[in-house]
């Protein structure tokens, strides 16, 4: 039997939606979430990136959102309604019934995700004798498809092939093979193409593009590479020491003029085509680990703009538009210099 959620009919709402989402670190004396009060939303057919340095709570968030959450973290509060249907503190084997099926989920490293004592056609197959009752006869000749549809050549050959057989490139489309398997609703990337060359990462994406467009796949991009995310995503949240500090359509957030002083940072630190030898600049410090979370801004000790006075205190979401905001208080004074000293 298909264990996929059952929606109310004609639902039209977000088929992924994260509210006021917060985890703690058992047993830590800092009254300040791990991650705190971290909401967003993805659309079918659409790509959300989770942007941020490493630490800032994007892998945690997704985990949660999967139900996979290391037993040193816990959920403090929050919503995930997955297709509708609330999520957040199902048992293990509810979990169990929407991983692979309602949501799928593609990892940075395809060698510590496949078994490597297992034959990638039985792999693929797993998930839908799982969720579907087929055979394994059937659920073989379903994997030649999905290793087809992904772009492996001799896709029948590779059936009886192990992991360690093919290559990194081949082995992440073997991963996204599997993750499409029971054509899911939501599929999250966590960084699914860092392992990768640049030509290896560009077929990759293309193939994620493809699917999404196909199956009308609601893509959760977690990633630091900004590359990736302006080729790939609609919109973006970045994350900062677990917080969301800035949100809002790619384009807007890094093409045109970023806002939040973190943001303007990350994307001042990418390298340009065109500007050879140029010295990228650096983000002085670094993210604050779960003991150190400050109760007012938590870009403010890396931040050249902060004031203690006024960003020693917790930091509201500042609406900058349809769909764009920051988190901080001195947003709006801080990008009416820059625009004044543009012109």
């Amino acid at each position: 039997m298909n264990a996929r959620i059952a929606t109310t009919g004609g639902q039209t709402g977000p088929v992924l939606e994260v509210t006021d989402l917060s985890l703690r670190r058992v047993g830590s004396t800092n009254p300040a979430s791990l991650v705190q009060s971290v909401s967003f939303e993805v659309g079918a057919g659409e790509c959300v990136a989770l942007i941020g340095e490493s630490g800032c709570g994007k892998t945690l968030t997704s985990m949660a959102v999967l139900g996979l959450l290391p037993k040193a973290i816990r959920v403090e509060s929050g919503s995930v309604r997955l297709e509708g249907t609330e999520i957040l503190g199902s048992s293990e084997r509810e979990y169990a019934r929407y991983r692979g099926n309602s949501v799928g989920a593609i990892f940075q490293d395809p060698m510590s995700s496949l078994d490597p004592t297992m034959k990638i056609g039985d792999q693929i197959a797993e998930s839908r004798r799982i969720h579907l009752g087929e055979s394994r006869t059937e659920g073989r000749r379903r994997a030649v498809e999905l290793l087809e549809r992904v772009g492996i050549a001799n896709a029948r050959s590779r059936l009886d092939s192990y992991p360690f057989e093919l290559s990194g490139g081949m082995q992440q489309r073997v991963m996204i093979a599997a993750a499409i398997a029971c054509e899911p609703a939501v599929l999250i990337a966590d960084e699914p193409t860092t392992a990768l060359d640049v030509t290896v990462q560009a077929g990759v994406l293309d193939l994620l593009r493809g699917l999404q467009t196909e199956l009308g796949l609601a893509v959760l991009l977690v990633t630091h590479d900004l590359g990736v995310v302006a080729d790939f995503s609609d919109r973006v949240a970045v994350m900062y020491a677990g917080q969301i500090v800035e949100r809002g359509a790619t384009r807007e957030l890094l093409d045109e003029l970023p806002m939040h002083p973190y943001t303007k940072a990350l994307a001042a630190s990418v390298a340009q085509t065109g500007r050879a030898h140029t010295v990228l600049p650096t983000i002085p410090g670094r993210v604050p680990s779960a003991d150190e979370m400050p109760m007012g801004c938590r870009f403010q000790k890396r931040c050249p703009f902060a004031e203690p006075d006024r960003c020693g205190r917790p930091q509201e979401e500042v609406r900058l538009g349809p769909g764009r905001a920051a988190r901080c208080v001195r947003v709006h004074e801080i990008n009416d210099v820059e625009v004044l000293n543009r012109g």
